[in-house]
């Protein structure tokens, strides 16, 4: 469910619809993200010198399934972005930094493609979604 009160998404009829059931007020923008689980930035590490790991950012508890990372961390899949006008003609950007509301599209509907496996993940998605 999208922590945006009435946006939400829908599969349906073979294609995703955006509902906004009222006016979002005065947020800049509305992107979509999805939960990461193995990319959480608790488990990010960084190399030392001499070749040990380190927290890069967030400390990991030891032995933390990733299921159980919190706060749960979520990233923009690309697949979304609605602006406001004049924010977008004013800052030329599409997103703001502390205005920005996230519509949240489950993982199995999102695949980023930047690698030909992530096509072809796609492709078996789409599939078993029965979108083709």
């Amino acid at each position: 469910m999208s922590p945006v009160p009435g946006l939400f998404m829908s599969a349906g009829s073979k294609r995703i619809r955006i509902v906004q059931a009222e006016p979002l007020g005065a947020a800049d923008a509305v992107v979509a993200v999805t939960r990461v689980f193995d990319q959480h930035p608790a488990r990010v590490k960084q190399m030392t010198e001499d070749g040990r790991l380190v927290d890069f950012c967030v400390p990991e508890p030891l032995e933390a399934r990733r299921q159980d990372l919190e706060p749960p961390a979520y990233i923009r899949c690309g697949s979304i972005y609605t602006t406001d006008r004049e924010y977008l003609m004013a800052t030329k950007a599409r997103y703001s930094a502390d205005n920005t509301y996230a519509l949240v599209v489950p993982e199995k509907e999102s695949v980023n493609v930047d690698e030909e496996i992530d096509f072809v993940v796609a492709e078996v998605l789409a599939r078993q979604l029965g979108l083709v």
